[in-house]
């Protein structure tokens, strides 16, 4: 709403930029919401989680792709660590879906103790009530019409349509599920590989999306990751390209490993290590889908240069400087290039 009326008075402004003002205001959007209804002394008390896998919460939402075709969500909570366990997109879900989920998650976690749900048809159908008496899974009904009787699940559901569905336009069942699943990954970020063995020995989870300093640790670990691949197959030619008659040789005249490797390995793996270096550079600088995947919250001060150039020109619409910083981009890739060839004298045995 907000982006709407600034934009209505032609002020030119990124609708992102306006949602991370709007966060870090504690700003939020007036809600409805019903009064809350307490237990009556004739029911009994709530079944509350006491421990991981205790309770399994369930619920649906629904949404539709840019064609007008439905999609609809399954949405399972884990209420005692608040953890999404999944989030499952189809154009239909159905009793047999939702026992292939469950039946996954529990091979991965283990069965929950109890689920709690509504009265849907999904729900009560006699495929799930079969999974749950198999496995040993208790089933906690909510009233109908009563959804504050499920309000974990029911919490995580208005995030999902405040914080993914309201904001993207899914042009498609599989761009739906890829951006789901990763909007899901953003949300369990404390029960990350790293973060749950952080948990392991005491330690803190890390804030890698929030905190300026760790989003940009988790932008270099992640470029260094997807650039291994590529190295590893330029260095694995160029060491089978080098015959094995040099390091007979070498030993023959007492040379050492560290000898050897200094003396041929790299020489020989020169030529061959430059264009990559200079092209694993240059993509670097290039490289604004890792930073805009990972800094989601658009913190400034993980910015690299290439996505300083598009905040620019961009969010702040200044076209002049970003096309002068491109210019000045190019001049330095430009003068590494040069610089690198000529000083290591790499591509001296590629004409000899």
């Amino acid at each position: 709403m907000a982006h709407r009326l600034l934009r209505r008075d032609g002020q030119p402004v990124n609708h992102k930029r306006i949602r991370r003002l709007w966060r870090e205001e504690g700003l939020r959007r007036p809600v409805t919401s019903r009064k809350r209804r307490r237990v009556r002394p004739d029911i009994a008390e709530r079944l509350h989680a006491e421990h991981p896998n205790h309770v399994w919460a369930l619920d649906f939402q629904f949404d539709e792709t840019a064609d007008g075709r439905r999609l609809k969500l399954l949405n399972i909570v884990d209420e005692h660590t608040r953890q999404a366990l999944a989030m499952h997109v189809g154009r239909r879900v159905d009793a047999d879906t939702v026992v292939a989920v469950l039946d996954r998650l529990a091979g991965q976690r283990g069965a929950p103790a109890h689920l709690r749900m509504d009265n849907g048809p999904e729900l009560i159908a006699w495929a799930l009530r079969d999974w749950c008496r198999l496995g040993g899974t208790g089933t906690v009904y909510i009233e109908p019409g009563s959804p504050w009787e499920n309000p974990y699940v029911e919490s995580f559901n208005g995030r999902v349509r405040d914080e993914l569905l309201n904001i993207e336009e899914f042009g498609s069942l599989t761009e739906a599920q890829v951006l789901v699943e990763a909007w899901r990954t953003e949300y369990n970020q404390q029960f990350g590989a790293v973060n749950q063995l952080l948990g392991l020995i005491g330690i803190a989870p890390i804030p890698w999306l929030s905190d300026s300093f760790w989003n940009f640790v988790a932008m270099i670990l992640a470029n260094i990751w997807l650039g291994v691949p590529f190295m590893m197959v330029i260095i694995l030619g160029g060491l089978q390209s080098i015959s094995a008659e040099y390091y007979e040789a070498a030993a023959m005249d007492g040379a050492s490993s560290w000898q050897a490797f200094r003396s041929i390995t790299l020489p020989l793996l020169r030529p061959v290590l430059t264009p990559a270096i200079i092209l694993g550079t240059v993509w670097t600088f290039n490289n604004i889908n890792v930073s805009f995947f990972i800094n989601q919250n658009e913190l400034e001060t993980s910015d690299i240069l290439v996505t300083g150039l598009f905040r620019a020109a961009f969010q702040y619409s200044r076209y002049g400087f970003a096309a002068a910083f491109a210019f000045v981009i190019f001049a330095m890739l430009l003068v590494f290039t040069v610089f690198y060839i000529r000083r290591t004298r790499a591509l001296r045995g590629a004409y000899e």
